[in-house]
């Protein structure tokens, strides 16, 4: 009796999880106006007089190294909604991940519950 207990919790926590994916499967299915990159603010001057106003890049990675391109100030705005849309984008993608993950761990436990049951029923017979 205790294992049903368990497998009735075990299948309302991967329901849960079911529904948590669902939600963040629909907010990355939608179109999103997004910059695949961060929004830094650099100081770059001489090697003896760095500037004392920074000023706006784009930072991504190319083939592996980081490439800067200056962001205007009329553009900025929008460059960093564009940026922010991305974090939010990729940490949704992180979060489905990790739902994935606890979703199969908790149908293995599931599994494990279940031949536990079938292998006491059938010890009793």
């Amino acid at each position: 009796m205790i294992n049903r207990e368990k497998a009735s919790t075990t299948r309302k926590q991967i329901s849960r999880l079911k529904s948590k994916r669902y939600k963040l499967e629909a907010y990355l299915l939608r179109n999103h106006d997004m910059i695949q990159a961060s929004l830094v603010k650099r100081f770059l001057g001489t090697s003896t007089a760095k500037r004392e106003k920074g000023y706006w890049y784009l930072s991504r990675a190319v083939k592996g190294k980081t490439v800067l391109n200056y962001v205007k100030l009329n553009e900025l705005e929008k460059v960093g909604r564009k940026t922010s849309e991305w974090k939010k984008y990729s940490s949704s993608l992180s979060e489905l991940v990790k739902i994935n993950k606890n979703i199969e761990q908790l149908l293995r436990e599931l599994g494990d519950i279940q031949s536990e049951e079938k292998n006491k029923a059938k010890k009793k017979k």
